[in-house]
């Protein structure tokens, strides 16, 4: 893929389990030393299943990084 609009036609075309994701193209510089509060955070770990890899030895320890983000319509 040679540009950013062919990377955002070809996300657009995908699904997960029949829907299409909302696709946008973010332009804003990423802000450091934002911190969320405890009770900020545990609106988005409600959201987020963290994953232990232990049992798939193929795939590296990636540890906190590792999630599963369940969507959930309001």
């Amino acid at each position: 893929m040679s540009d950013v609009e062919t990377v955002l036609r070809f996300a657009q075309t995908m699904t997960w389990k029949g829907k299409q994701p909302t696709v946008t193209l973010v332009t804003d510089t990423y802000k450091t030393g934002i911190s969320l509060t405890k009770s900020e955070m545990a609106v988005y770990e409600s959201q987020i299943q963290r994953l232990s890899n232990q049992e798939q030895e193929e795939l590296p320890n990636l540890g906190k990084w590792f999630v599963d983000i369940s969507y959930h319509a309001a």
